[in-house]
Order: C-alpha cells, then sequence, then structure tokens
C-alpha cells in the first residue's frame, strides 16, 4: 500500500480555502488496532474570524482528500 507523508496530506488541507494560513495532520491511532484516524489542526490567517463553518471546512478537506491523494482518506476531527 503506498504511504502517503503528513507533509502531502497538508500541502492539500492548506490550499482548500483562503482563511487557512496553516495546518497539521496527526493520526490517531484506534482502540484495537486498525486505521488511523485523521486530525487537522487548523491555524486561520484571522484568528478572530468567528464565521468558520468547521463541518463544512471539514467536508471541503475530505474532499480535496479523496480526490487529490487517496479515495478512502477521511478527516475525522477537525
Amino acid at each position: 500500500m503506498l504511504q502517503v507523508s503528513s507533509i502531502e496530506i497538508e500541502r492539500v488541507c492548506n490550499g482548500v480555502d483562503g482563511r487557512v494560513l496553516e495546518t497539521a495532520a496527526i493520526g490517531i491511532p484506534t482502540e484495537g488496532g486498525g486505521p488511523e484516524r485523521l486530525l487537522i489542526v487548523i491555524v486561520l490567517k484571522d484568528q478572530t474570524d468567528t464565521k468558520i463553518n468547521f463541518e463544512e471546512m471539514k467536508l471541503a478537506f475530505n474532499l480535496a482528500l479523496q480526490q487529490k491523494l487517496n479515495p478512502l482518506f477521511k478527516v475525522k476531527l477537525l
């Protein structure tokens, strides 16, 4: 199976929304083994922006990751 680095995931997520300054991709192990859950930490350009819908952003990250890297990727936490 092809490995994808966190840097590649972050590169894709950084380009999803112009309000995002930087992201960090973190794999969280699941109890009992299996695929890790994907956590994306976001740093916004305007940290006072209170109008961000994080569920919509998570969906946008999922779509971009599935189209550009791997159709099985899914952001679980944001």
